[in-house]
């Protein structure tokens, strides 16, 4: 076995296993469960901003509908997909699109929002989400994963609560009419794929934007990478079928005074096409989020992530920086 591949290995088994079982069924249950489950999450949070969920309720006929779904979608015709060519940013991108950091991300996505309410101001509130025809079944599919998803985000805000020794009413003030956003992306083959010049990786170094990221994948291997505290890039593989990869963004960063990390990561080309669907819970659109009092980080935390950020402009300007 090559170096490289007990490394690999060595950080795929050591990326926290966290159950949030106790939460779904009664996210005010104070049992020895609820406990135990709370305190592996601040854990993981505190420590790598990174994690794989357990316990979430979905089954995974129902995760494999959703790759399924995805999947069936990218690999049609390049005409079919751009009749949902992005309106408002919501919608078909073709490769290389979407930038990060001024670079081309090599993947293709499918973007939708939480559909306009009067609260959502600026381009994202003007235009409505675009679902593709075929598979015929997209909508439906992609709408029950929107809405356990929702249910999920709940109960893992709840055990967060709870490790954080915060009443939840005080998060949920944040969450009264939570925004969502869903990402279907297709990753095209590293020998498919343009290199140099203005194009990057797969998706370039990023942090999310909100409360939390639930990413299903089809179990490629080596494509995410996590930055560690010291800098350096781990592959994330051996996922566990059944399992979400959950990461922090952030506004929960800013919300914990910087204890909970929005860690770094990016997704690289492999040898075969891979598709993921990211689904990220965020809070209220019109929600000005400020560090919770007492909340012990460091000083220069502290100083950092002092003040309160609107989550409505804060992902306004992201989504535009995406598309510059």
């Amino acid at each position: 076995m090559r170096a490289g591949t007990v490394a690999v290995r060595r950080f795929a088994s050591s990326l926290p296993v966290v159950d949030v079982s106790a939460f779904q069924k009664d996210p005010n249950g104070v049992s020895r469960d609820h406990i135990q489950q709370a305190d592996a999450l601040k854990n993981a949070f505190t420590n790598q901003g990174f994690a794989l969920l357990e316990g979430h309720g979905m089954t995974t006929e129902a995760m494999d509908e959703v790759i399924d779904a995805t999947r069936t979608f990218f690999n049609q015709s390049d005409d079919y997909k751009q009749q949902y060519n992005m309106k408002g940013y919501r919608g078909y991108q073709r490769v290389g699109v979407n930038m990060t950091k001024q670079k081309r991300d090599a993947h293709e996505a499918l973007d939708f929002f939480r559909e306009p309410t009067p609260v959502v101001t600026g381009i994202l509130g003007d235009y409505c989400n675009q679902w593709p025809g075929t598979p015929d079944t997209f909508q439906t599919v992609m709408s029950c994963y929107v809405s356990h998803l929702m249910e999920t985000g709940d109960a893992v805000m709840a055990a967060i609560s709870r490790g954080l020794d915060v009443h939840p009413d005080v998060i949920k003030k944040w969450m009264k009419d939570p925004f969502w956003i869903l990402r279907a992306i297709s990753y095209p083959p590293a020998s498919k794929r343009e290199v140099g010049g203005d194009w990057g990786e797969g998706c370039g170094e990023h942090t999310d934007y909100g409360f939390l990221t639930f990413l299903l994948t089809d179990g490629t291997d080596n494509a995410l990478e996590v930055q560690t505290l010291d800098g350096h890039w781990l592959p994330v593989c051996d996922i566990p079928k059944g399992t979400f990869i959950i990461n922090i963004g952030d506004m929960l960063s800013h919300l914990t005074g910087g204890l909970y990390r929005a860690t770094p990561h990016r997704v690289k080309s492999t040898a075969l096409q891979r598709v993921s669907v990211p689904f990220f819970f965020e809070p209220s659109w019109d929600a000005v989020i400020t560090p919770l009092p007492g909340i012990a980080v460091s000083s220069h935390a502290q100083e950092t992530f002092s003040g309160g950020r609107h989550y409505g402009d804060h992902l306004t300007s992201k989504v535009l920086s995406n598309f510059g």
